[in-house]
């Protein structure tokens, strides 16, 4: 009985070590980048995102912006992306080679996603893997759909 109690106790003892088990440098890294994300920090842009005002004011003022739309066909099937300088990656294959051989590193890169939900996660992703000109368009397509109609959309 006693060598089924040390042998349970041993496992337990092992289990419990795996499960702390993760790596410390990475969750550091990653909590640089979300440490920012308060309510307040997502409302002022600190956490990378840039609100579609400031976005359109970037494409006016004649900078290199490249908008990497994440959405999925189908989503961009609805209402797409026609500006300059834009590539069409869906978040699945963002991060294969190929697809970040693609991605320019000068200029600014812009995530865009329909709400401004999955945008931020990429480009969190993207700063980490060595991207620090990225953003994020905070609010998503919706969010510029909402300040921008047929009449105020910029002649780009």
């Amino acid at each position: 009985m006693k060598a089924s109690t040390l042998v349970l106790f041993s496992s337990a003892v092992l289990a419990s070590n795996l499960a702390l088990a993760y790596d410390a440098k990475l969750a550091a890294q990653f909590d640089q980048y979300v440490a920012p994300m308060t309510q307040e920090g997502l409302a002022t842009g600190a956490t990378g995102g840039i609100p579609p005002e400031k976005f359109l004011e970037a494409l006016k003022s004649g900078k290199k912006v490249t908008v990497l739309d994440i959405r999925t066909p189908n989503e961009a099937a609805i209402y797409g992306i026609t500006l300059p300088n834009t590539l069409r990656i869906p978040m699945t294959d963002v991060f294969k080679p190929e697809n970040l051989k693609k991605l320019p590193s000068d200029g600014m890169i812009v995530v865009v996603c329909t709400s401004g939900v999955r945008s931020p996660m990429v480009h969190v992703m993207l700063q980490n893997i060595g991207f620090k000109n990225t953003k994020y368009l905070h609010t998503g397509t919706k969010g510029l759909a909402n300040i921008v109609d047929p009449h105020t959309a910029p002649q780009l």
